[in-house]
């Protein structure tokens, strides 16, 4: 269990150092699935606090420009939840401006959860 969590812990931050030095998003936090196959990104695009974003991506793949599974205007605290494999629960205050959200993304239910 400790070298699965210290090699999601170094594909994180490889990550997060590939966003920051390249893609212009910057990444807010990043949730592994139980597996390890998937990771829940939320992020902004550098040098804005108008949009924040919420991908699910393939381990091995690259944020989207744009949020696959929602999208908040302005900077929003939130917190992703994995329910096993195929689904995840976003956490959200009840005062987030949602744009847009998806039902399923990569074979994941999303359900929005207001605080």
């Amino acid at each position: 269990m400790s070298q699965t969590v210290n090699t999601s812990f170094f594909i994180f931050i490889l990550i997060c150092a590939i966003l920051l030095s390249s893609c212009g998003f910057d990444p807010l936090t990043g949730v592994d699935s139980p597996g390890g196959e998937q990771i829940a990104f939320v992020y902004k695009k550098r040098f804005s606090s108008s949009v924040t974003y919420v991908s699910i991506i393939g381990k091995d793949d690259t944020l989207p420009r744009k949020g696959n599974v929602a999208v908040f205007r302005g900077l929003v605290s939130l917190t992703v939840e994995w329910e096993g494999e195929e689904a995840i629960k976003l956490h959200a205050p009840e005062t987030a401006n949602l744009i847009s959200i998806s039902k399923q993304v990569n074979g994941v239910g999303i359900t929005l959860m207001r605080n």
